[in-house]
């Protein structure tokens, strides 16, 4: 491999500027295949949509996206994710995650985060390693 992509690890490090709520949705979410979605419709209700079409992002399924699966209206979508925002309900946030969400299990410094993944990555070399020899 020649890099990672650890964003969504990288949200509940200790010294990340992630809200409370945020960190406490990755750190419960368990199968990221099942409980994350890719698709543009979470930059719609954002309303961020500045990225070309051919760009989405993967997010933790919310009471928006089912929604939003479910065949509810864009305009009455986005009234409930408004009216929720304004008064502070946070369960139609999107929250941005990759499917490996559900292996992200505490809260530790970055530092500490980049020392175990390196420790891990050498000893799953050296086990490739002996497997070819």
């Amino acid at each position: 491999a020649e890099g990672v992509v650890l964003g969504t690890r990288f949200i509940v490090a200790t010294e990340a500027a992630t809200p409370e709520f945020r960190r406490k949705l990755i750190l419960e979410t368990n199968d990221g295949g099942l409980n994350t979605v890719k698709s543009q419709f979470h930059d719609q209700i954002n309303s961020t949509t500045i990225w070309h079409n051919v760009y989405d992002g993967r997010a933790v399924r919310g009471a928006s996206y089912d929604d939003h699966a479910a065949g509810l209206p864009f305009e009455e979508n986005h009234k409930k994710f408004k009216e929720a925002a304004s008064s502070g309900d946070n369960s139609r946030t999107v929250t941005w995650s990759g499917t490996a969400v559900g292996l992200v299990k505490d809260q530790k410094p970055a530092g500490d985060i980049v020392r175990e993944l390196r420790e891990q990555a050498k000893e799953r070399i050296k086990k490739i390693q002996a497997f070819a020899a």
